[in-house]
């Protein structure tokens, strides 16, 4: 089967206007959104830290070691989230700002890191969206055991 490109080396591709545009975009997008998530954890934080939830307990319903229990689940998960967060939305910042300055200066260089970053984002939010996907599996099979078991 002839199609005319057998000489031509598959990994020579060239990137027109269009292609720069819609990277450029799509840079600048990663960059809002990767901004907008760290504001997101650090109101995340603060807000564990002054327990002021919305539609949790009140200091009148719940008092003394279940109150601190429960607020200090609050920060550890807040805490928690935006660690994995801020690691996970360091790298679209890092596709975002390598990708937007590749389309200004042509750079190859930095093109390559920008893309470098978007495939770390990806990997590790599959990793941790198989991670939690085993834990709600978990979860389920140890509610379906315990309802069974509590027929006897």
């Amino acid at each position: 089967m002839n199609t005319g490109y057998e000489n031509e080396n598959i990994f020579n591709v060239g990137i027109d206007d269009t292609a720069r545009n819609h990277l450029r975009t799509a840079a600048t997008w990663a960059r809002i959104i990767a901004i907008i998530a760290f504001a997101s954890y650090a109101v995340n934080i603060i807000t564990a830290f002054l327990g002021k939830k919305a539609g949790g307990f009140t200091g009148e319903e719940v008092s003394g070691l279940a109150a601190s229990a429960s607020r200090g689940s609050e920060i550890i998960s807040a805490i928690i989230g935006a660690v994995i967060g801020i690691i996970l939305n360091i790298f679209l910042l890092r596709f975002g700002s390598n990708t937007r300055e590749a389309m200004d200066n042509l750079s190859q260089g930095s093109l390559e890191t920008g893309l470098n970053g978007l495939r770390s984002y990806f990997k590790m939010s599959a990793i941790l969206l198989i991670i939690v996907g085993i834990f709600v599996l978990l979860a389920l099979l140890l509610l379906l055991a315990g309802g069974g078991l509590s027929r006897y």
